[in-house]
């Protein structure tokens, strides 16, 4: 193991983001950096991330790395293949330090932040570790130790990004539900004017929306299309919830059209 320093390094940040669906685990999880590292700094993004839903935690850490200083720790276990062959990695962006499983949650923001270096941690480096716990017994103590100052690059199998699980997300796929039932899209911003309607087609249902500046700008209980706080397509109703209307979830595709083109029988905006 390298050497440790205790100086600048020991207040550094550490984010855990879960689909535990309750906190009894992460505190776990913040006790065990604790005690490496009583002076570092731990924030649990969230314990909320769909069961297994990898796409989503991959949306919620590639959101969250941008405001956060350079070289926080973000620490994700959204791990259904846990005890299996995937690997454990600890990877190196120009931003931020990412520790979990190679199953694909960390390749959005790695891709988005500049690839510095991977390496795959041994099976054998805690050799303590359960079979069904790595984000308490493997991944937060590998994230205390470089809050610590430890030079983790040489502890494993170097991987190139293209040894990486790769998370490819679709045009028009649903990435995100939040509390109120917005959907958030993974669709850039549209180049057209506020009050456009446009055509929404999620499975078998259809419907119209306008393309607005805000939820306000229509009225209560009417559909709109919106760019939202996180620089994607939001599909909403004002003061409704339209994830329970559609019955969305993450992965799901949603055909969105300007209701001209729709007539003129042009492709949908993601085509």
């Amino acid at each position: 193991m390298g050497k440790m320093s205790t100086d600048q390094n020991s207040g550094k940040i550490i984010t855990i983001t879960t689909d535990f669906g309750e906190h009894f685990a992460t505190a776990q999880m913040e006790g065990v950096a604790y005690q490496m590292n009583p002076l570092a700094k731990i924030i649990s993004v969230t314990d909320h991330i769909t069961p297994f839903n990898i796409l989503e935690g991959a949306f919620v850490l590639l959101q969250t790395t941008r405001f956060f200083p350079t070289d926080t720790v973000h620490v994700a276990v959204v791990d259904p293949g846990v005890g299996s062959s995937r690997k454990c990695i600890v990877t190196k962006t120009h931003q931020a330090y990412y520790v979990g499983p190679d199953n694909g949650i960390f390749y959005p923001a790695i891709t988005a932040y500049g690839f510095e270096w991977c390496a795959a941690i041994p099976d054998d480096y805690y050799p303590d570790k359960s079979n069904t716990f790595h984000g308490r017994d493997v991944f937060i103590k590998l994230a205390a130790e470089l809050t610590l100052g430890r030079n983790l690059q040489e502890a494993g199998k170097q991987l190139q990004l293209h040894d990486l699980v790769p998370l490819r997300i679709e045009k028009g796929q649903i990435i995100h539900l939040d509390g109120f039932g917005n959907i958030k899209i993974n669709l850039e911003p549209f180049d057209l004017p506020y009050g456009t309607m446009m055509r929404i087609q999620h499975r078998e249902k259809i419907f119209t929306a306008q393309y607005q500046r805000t939820l306000s700008d229509v009225g209560i209980g009417e559909w709109v299309v919106y760019v939202g706080s996180h620089r994607v397509i939001e599909v909403a109703m004002n003061q409704g919830n339209a994830k329970k209307v559609l019955r969305a979830q993450i992965g799901d595709i949603i055909k969105i059209t300007p209701e001209d083109a729709v007539q003129q029988n042009s492709p949908t905006l993601f085509d």
